[in-house]
Protein backbone atom coordinates (compact mmCIF):
# COMPACT_ATOMS: atom_id res chain seq x y z
CA UNK A 1 0.00 0.00 0.00
CA UNK A 2 1.71 3.27 -1.28
CA UNK A 3 -0.75 5.45 1.21
CA UNK A 4 -1.06 5.42 4.80
CA UNK A 5 -4.91 5.14 6.03
CA UNK A 6 -5.08 8.76 7.40
CA UNK A 7 -3.34 9.89 3.63
CA UNK A 8 -6.55 8.15 2.17
CA UNK A 9 -8.91 9.41 3.70
CA UNK A 10 -7.16 13.09 3.75
CA UNK A 11 -7.59 13.18 0.10
CA UNK A 12 -10.85 11.56 0.16
CA UNK A 13 -12.12 14.41 2.44
CA UNK A 14 -10.89 17.36 0.09
CA UNK A 15 -11.91 15.47 -2.94
CA UNK A 16 -15.13 16.19 -1.59
CA UNK A 17 -14.53 19.48 -1.04
CA UNK A 18 -13.99 20.33 -4.84
CA UNK A 19 -15.93 17.67 -6.82
CA UNK A 20 -20.06 17.73 -6.82
CA UNK A 21 -20.21 14.00 -5.97
CA UNK A 22 -23.52 12.33 -7.37
CA UNK A 23 -23.78 14.99 -10.15
CA UNK A 24 -23.22 14.02 -13.71
CA UNK A 25 -21.78 16.59 -15.52
CA UNK A 26 -21.32 15.83 -19.33
CA UNK A 27 -18.13 16.45 -20.99
CA UNK A 28 -17.78 16.74 -24.74
CA UNK A 29 -14.74 14.99 -26.08
CA UNK A 30 -14.21 17.55 -28.52
CA UNK A 31 -11.04 17.99 -30.54
CA UNK A 32 -8.50 19.16 -29.16
CA UNK A 33 -7.45 23.00 -30.02
CA UNK A 34 -4.17 23.26 -28.98
CA UNK A 35 -1.50 23.15 -31.13
CA UNK A 36 1.09 20.54 -30.67
CA UNK A 37 3.51 21.33 -28.09
CA UNK A 38 5.74 19.37 -25.79
CA UNK A 39 6.83 16.81 -28.16
CA UNK A 40 2.98 15.57 -28.60
CA UNK A 41 1.99 15.01 -32.04
CA UNK A 42 -1.03 16.42 -33.87
CA UNK A 43 -3.70 17.13 -32.04
CA UNK A 44 -6.53 14.31 -32.76
CA UNK A 45 -10.07 15.06 -33.52
CA UNK A 46 -10.82 11.24 -32.27
CA UNK A 47 -14.29 11.45 -30.05
CA UNK A 48 -15.67 14.84 -31.69
CA UNK A 49 -19.64 14.77 -31.30
CA UNK A 50 -21.81 16.73 -33.61
CA UNK A 51 -21.37 20.51 -33.25
CA UNK A 52 -25.01 20.86 -33.20
CA UNK A 53 -25.40 19.65 -29.66
CA UNK A 54 -25.32 21.37 -26.61
CA UNK A 55 -24.10 20.07 -23.11
CA UNK A 56 -25.93 18.44 -20.55
CA UNK A 57 -28.05 20.36 -17.94
CA UNK A 58 -27.16 20.17 -14.34
CA UNK A 59 -29.84 18.13 -12.72
CA UNK A 60 -30.22 17.63 -8.78
CA UNK A 61 -32.42 14.98 -7.10
CA UNK A 62 -33.18 13.82 -3.84
CA UNK A 63 -31.71 10.64 -3.14
CA UNK A 64 -32.54 8.46 -0.21
CA UNK A 65 -29.81 5.32 0.10
CA UNK A 66 -26.41 5.10 -1.24
CA UNK A 67 -26.26 1.86 -4.16
CA UNK A 68 -22.84 0.46 -5.37
CA UNK A 69 -22.66 2.73 -8.29
CA UNK A 70 -22.40 6.35 -6.35
CA UNK A 71 -19.42 5.12 -4.41
CA UNK A 72 -17.92 3.75 -7.88
CA UNK A 73 -18.36 6.92 -8.97
CA UNK A 74 -16.82 8.81 -6.31
CA UNK A 75 -13.64 6.22 -6.17
CA UNK A 76 -13.48 6.59 -10.07
CA UNK A 77 -11.91 10.20 -9.47
CA UNK A 78 -9.23 9.17 -7.03
CA UNK A 79 -5.75 8.40 -8.47
CA UNK A 80 -4.81 4.46 -8.55
CA UNK A 81 -2.90 4.30 -5.39
CA UNK A 82 -5.23 6.11 -3.28
CA UNK A 83 -8.20 4.20 -4.77
CA UNK A 84 -6.22 1.15 -3.87
CA UNK A 85 -5.60 2.23 -0.37
CA UNK A 86 -9.34 3.17 0.07
CA UNK A 87 -9.82 -0.43 -1.18
CA UNK A 88 -7.71 -2.20 0.81
CA UNK A 89 -9.27 -0.26 4.07
CA UNK A 90 -12.53 -0.73 5.09
CA UNK A 91 -12.59 2.14 7.37
CA UNK A 92 -11.68 4.27 4.39
CA UNK A 93 -14.48 2.90 2.57
CA UNK A 94 -16.96 3.42 4.98
CA UNK A 95 -16.12 6.47 5.90
CA UNK A 96 -16.39 7.70 1.57
CA UNK A 97 -20.10 6.11 1.88
CA UNK A 98 -20.73 8.24 5.17
CA UNK A 99 -19.63 11.12 4.03
CA UNK A 100 -21.39 10.81 0.79
CA UNK A 101 -24.41 9.84 2.84
CA UNK A 102 -24.22 13.18 4.95
CA UNK A 103 -23.93 15.05 1.78
CA UNK A 104 -26.59 13.33 0.25
CA UNK A 105 -29.09 14.27 3.67
CA UNK A 106 -27.73 17.94 3.56
CA UNK A 107 -29.13 18.27 -0.38
CA UNK A 108 -32.17 16.54 0.30
CA UNK A 109 -32.79 19.40 3.17
CA UNK A 110 -32.02 22.05 0.33
CA UNK A 111 -34.45 20.65 -1.80
CA UNK A 112 -37.44 20.04 0.63
CA UNK A 113 -37.12 23.37 2.07
CA UNK A 114 -36.76 25.09 -1.30
CA UNK A 115 -33.44 26.65 -0.77
CA UNK A 116 -32.07 25.34 -4.28
CA UNK A 117 -34.72 26.85 -6.29
CA UNK A 118 -33.53 30.61 -5.10
CA UNK A 119 -32.04 32.59 -8.06
CA UNK A 120 -28.66 33.46 -5.92
CA UNK A 121 -28.42 29.67 -5.44
CA UNK A 122 -29.10 29.16 -9.01
CA UNK A 123 -26.82 31.26 -10.14
CA UNK A 124 -23.99 29.90 -8.09
CA UNK A 125 -25.01 26.17 -8.63
CA UNK A 126 -24.78 27.16 -12.22
CA UNK A 127 -21.98 29.06 -12.17
CA UNK A 128 -20.16 25.87 -10.31
CA UNK A 129 -20.90 23.41 -13.19
CA UNK A 130 -19.79 25.50 -15.83
CA UNK A 131 -16.29 26.49 -13.85
CA UNK A 132 -15.79 22.43 -13.15
CA UNK A 133 -16.89 21.75 -17.03
CA UNK A 134 -14.73 24.22 -18.45
CA UNK A 135 -11.48 23.29 -16.52
CA UNK A 136 -11.78 19.32 -16.37
CA UNK A 137 -11.92 20.13 -20.17
CA UNK A 138 -9.40 22.14 -19.79
CA UNK A 139 -7.22 19.60 -18.30
CA UNK A 140 -8.36 17.24 -21.09
CA UNK A 141 -6.90 19.15 -23.68
CA UNK A 142 -3.53 19.40 -21.50
CA UNK A 143 -3.10 16.26 -20.65
CA UNK A 144 -3.97 14.58 -24.08
CA UNK A 145 -1.20 16.97 -25.85
CA UNK A 146 1.66 16.77 -23.47
CA UNK A 147 3.45 13.83 -24.44
CA UNK A 148 3.74 11.34 -21.76
CA UNK A 149 7.46 10.73 -22.34
CA UNK A 150 8.08 14.76 -22.53
CA UNK A 151 10.72 15.54 -21.54
CA UNK A 152 13.37 13.15 -23.27
CA UNK A 153 17.05 13.19 -22.34
CA UNK A 154 18.03 15.67 -24.66
CA UNK A 155 15.55 17.87 -24.07
CA UNK A 156 16.49 18.09 -20.06
CA UNK A 157 20.49 18.57 -20.93
CA UNK A 158 19.61 21.50 -23.50
CA UNK A 159 16.84 23.35 -21.24
CA UNK A 160 19.18 22.60 -18.04
CA UNK A 161 22.22 24.03 -19.73
CA UNK A 162 20.30 27.54 -20.09
CA UNK A 163 18.10 27.23 -16.82
CA UNK A 164 20.90 26.24 -14.44
CA UNK A 165 21.29 29.44 -12.04
CA UNK A 166 17.40 28.33 -11.47
CA UNK A 167 18.34 25.56 -9.43
CA UNK A 168 21.87 26.80 -7.82
CA UNK A 169 21.78 29.06 -4.34
CA UNK A 170 24.08 32.43 -4.17
CA UNK A 171 26.61 32.86 -1.81
CA UNK A 172 24.89 33.72 1.73
CA UNK A 173 26.16 35.06 4.98
CA UNK A 174 24.82 35.45 8.51
CA UNK A 175 23.94 38.49 9.17
CA UNK A 176 22.97 40.43 12.44
CA UNK A 177 21.78 44.38 12.71
CA UNK A 178 20.87 46.92 15.05
CA UNK A 179 18.69 49.47 13.69
CA UNK A 180 17.62 52.89 14.68
CA UNK A 181 15.01 54.18 13.00
CA UNK A 182 15.03 58.28 11.59
CA UNK A 183 11.47 59.81 11.16
CA UNK A 184 10.98 60.71 7.73
CA UNK A 185 10.19 64.73 8.56
CA UNK A 186 13.67 65.11 11.06
CA UNK A 187 15.53 68.17 11.82
CA UNK A 188 19.56 67.67 11.26
CA UNK A 189 20.24 67.60 14.88
CA UNK A 190 17.26 64.62 15.47
CA UNK A 191 19.70 62.63 12.78
CA UNK A 192 22.99 63.60 14.15
CA UNK A 193 21.61 62.74 17.75
CA UNK A 194 20.34 59.33 16.47
CA UNK A 195 23.99 58.78 14.00
CA UNK A 196 25.84 59.37 17.09
CA UNK A 197 23.68 56.63 18.86
CA UNK A 198 24.31 54.25 16.64
CA UNK A 199 28.07 54.75 16.74
CA UNK A 200 27.89 53.99 19.64
CA UNK A 201 26.13 50.73 19.75
CA UNK A 202 28.42 50.10 16.85
CA UNK A 203 31.63 50.23 18.90
CA UNK A 204 30.15 48.62 21.85
CA UNK A 205 28.48 45.71 19.37
CA UNK A 206 32.33 45.17 18.32
CA UNK A 207 33.54 43.22 21.40
CA UNK A 208 32.17 40.34 20.24
CA UNK A 209 28.67 38.24 19.10
CA UNK A 210 27.51 37.87 22.66
CA UNK A 211 27.74 42.04 23.36
CA UNK A 212 25.86 42.55 19.99
CA UNK A 213 23.38 40.09 20.20
CA UNK A 214 22.35 41.78 23.98
CA UNK A 215 22.49 45.50 22.30
CA UNK A 216 20.40 44.46 19.23
CA UNK A 217 17.78 42.69 21.68
CA UNK A 218 17.92 46.36 24.05
CA UNK A 219 18.10 48.94 21.16
CA UNK A 220 17.13 47.36 18.03
CA UNK A 221 14.05 49.00 16.39
CA UNK A 222 13.61 46.35 13.85
CA UNK A 223 11.27 44.00 15.20
CA UNK A 224 11.53 40.77 13.09
CA UNK A 225 15.31 40.66 14.03
CA UNK A 226 15.04 42.45 17.20
CA UNK A 227 13.61 39.33 18.67
CA UNK A 228 15.95 37.43 17.36
CA UNK A 229 19.15 38.89 18.84
CA UNK A 230 19.85 41.12 15.88
CA UNK A 231 19.72 37.81 13.55
CA UNK A 232 18.38 38.80 10.16
CA UNK A 233 18.99 35.42 8.56
CA UNK A 234 21.35 33.82 6.32
CA UNK A 235 21.18 36.16 3.40
CA UNK A 236 22.44 36.41 -0.29
CA UNK A 237 23.64 39.90 -1.01
CA UNK A 238 20.27 40.75 -3.14
CA UNK A 239 18.18 40.18 -0.07
CA UNK A 240 19.97 43.42 1.62
CA UNK A 241 18.55 47.34 0.88
CA UNK A 242 20.60 48.72 -2.13
CA UNK A 243 22.35 51.29 -0.01
CA UNK A 244 23.81 48.54 2.40
CA UNK A 245 24.92 45.98 -0.16
CA UNK A 246 28.05 47.63 -1.07
CA UNK A 247 29.33 48.06 2.26
CA UNK A 248 27.68 45.18 3.93
CA UNK A 249 30.09 42.91 0.97
CA UNK A 250 32.99 44.31 2.38
CA UNK A 251 32.68 43.13 5.86
CA UNK A 252 34.71 40.14 6.69
CA UNK A 253 33.45 37.84 9.22
CA UNK A 254 33.00 39.01 12.40
CA UNK A 255 33.27 42.64 11.59
CA UNK A 256 30.68 45.59 12.40
CA UNK A 257 30.00 48.05 9.92
CA UNK A 258 29.85 51.81 11.37
CA UNK A 259 26.48 53.40 11.13
CA UNK A 260 24.97 52.85 7.38
CA UNK A 261 21.63 55.24 6.18
CA UNK A 262 18.93 53.98 4.60
CA UNK A 263 15.60 55.96 3.28
CA UNK A 264 14.06 54.26 7.10
CA UNK A 265 17.57 55.12 9.35
CA UNK A 266 20.62 53.82 10.56
CA UNK A 267 21.80 50.13 10.61
CA UNK A 268 24.84 48.67 12.08
CA UNK A 269 25.60 45.42 10.68
CA UNK A 270 27.60 42.69 11.72
CA UNK A 271 28.85 40.11 9.53
CA UNK A 272 29.24 36.36 10.21
CA UNK A 273 30.79 33.21 8.25
CA UNK A 274 29.77 33.46 4.51
CA UNK A 275 28.10 30.14 2.72
CA UNK A 276 29.54 29.56 -0.58
CA UNK A 277 27.59 29.91 -3.49
CA UNK A 278 26.11 26.36 -4.60
CA UNK A 279 25.07 25.19 -8.48
CA UNK A 280 23.63 21.73 -8.44
CA UNK A 281 24.55 18.96 -11.41
CA UNK A 282 22.09 17.92 -13.36
CA UNK A 283 22.00 14.57 -11.98
CA UNK A 284 21.52 16.12 -8.39
CA UNK A 285 17.85 17.87 -9.33
CA UNK A 286 17.06 15.52 -12.25
CA UNK A 287 13.60 14.74 -10.79
CA UNK A 288 12.58 18.70 -9.63
CA UNK A 289 13.57 19.59 -13.49
CA UNK A 290 11.82 17.61 -15.11
CA UNK A 291 9.22 18.32 -13.45
CA UNK A 292 9.31 22.34 -13.92
CA UNK A 293 9.51 21.36 -17.73
CA UNK A 294 6.73 19.38 -17.69
CA UNK A 295 4.58 21.91 -15.59
CA UNK A 296 6.21 24.83 -18.02
CA UNK A 297 4.61 22.55 -20.86
CA UNK A 298 1.12 22.54 -19.70
CA UNK A 299 0.99 26.06 -18.89
CA UNK A 300 2.06 26.83 -22.51
CA UNK A 301 -0.19 24.56 -23.93
CA UNK A 302 -3.58 25.58 -21.54
CA UNK A 303 -2.60 29.27 -22.68
CA UNK A 304 -2.25 27.73 -26.76
CA UNK A 305 -5.78 26.08 -25.87
CA UNK A 306 -7.24 29.14 -24.41
CA UNK A 307 -6.39 31.72 -27.58
CA UNK A 308 -7.42 28.97 -30.20
CA UNK A 309 -10.95 28.08 -28.44
CA UNK A 310 -11.23 32.01 -28.16
CA UNK A 311 -10.94 32.24 -31.58
CA UNK A 312 -12.74 29.30 -32.57
CA UNK A 313 -15.61 29.46 -30.73
CA UNK A 314 -15.99 33.63 -30.26
CA UNK A 315 -18.32 35.18 -27.46
CA UNK A 316 -18.39 39.20 -28.42
CA UNK A 317 -18.14 41.80 -26.33
CA UNK A 318 -19.62 45.24 -27.41
CA UNK A 319 -17.38 47.89 -25.86
CA UNK A 320 -20.16 50.70 -25.57
CA UNK A 321 -22.90 47.88 -24.15
CA UNK A 322 -20.28 47.47 -21.23
CA UNK A 323 -20.23 50.85 -20.39
CA UNK A 324 -23.56 51.30 -20.06
CA UNK A 325 -24.17 48.44 -18.63
CA UNK A 326 -21.79 49.16 -15.46
CA UNK A 327 -23.16 52.74 -15.33
CA UNK A 328 -26.86 51.57 -15.00
CA UNK A 329 -25.52 48.87 -12.32
CA UNK A 330 -23.61 51.68 -10.68
CA UNK A 331 -26.69 54.06 -10.43
CA UNK A 332 -28.79 50.54 -9.27
CA UNK A 333 -26.50 49.80 -6.52
CA UNK A 334 -25.98 53.65 -5.32
CA UNK A 335 -29.66 53.97 -5.21
CA UNK A 336 -29.83 50.73 -3.14
CA UNK A 337 -27.27 52.21 -0.76
CA UNK A 338 -29.58 55.65 -0.10
CA UNK A 339 -28.63 57.85 -2.85
CA UNK A 340 -24.99 59.40 -4.19
CA UNK A 341 -21.87 59.96 -2.14
CA UNK A 342 -20.60 63.25 -0.90
CA UNK A 343 -18.62 64.99 -3.26
CA UNK A 344 -14.97 65.23 -2.52
CA UNK A 345 -13.77 68.39 -2.40
CA UNK A 346 -11.29 69.22 -4.63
Amino acid sequence: MQLTLRESIVAVAVLFVVVFAGTTLALRTAPRPAAAIAGSGPVSDAGQVPADKSGSALSITPSREIDSASVQRILLQLDAPTRQAVLESATAFKQIAEAEAQRRSVINAAIDTGFESGEAVQTLMARAAERVLGETYLAQVVSGNLDPNFPSDEQLATWFAENAARFGVPERRHLWQIFLAVPADADPDTEARVRAEAARLAKAGAVDLEAFQALALEHSEHAPSQVNRGYMGLLPGERLKPELREAVSALKAGEVSAPLRSAAGFHVVRSGETVPAFAPSLEEVTAEARATMRQEARIAIRNAALAQIRESYPVSLDDTLLETWRLELLMNQIEQEGGLPPARAE
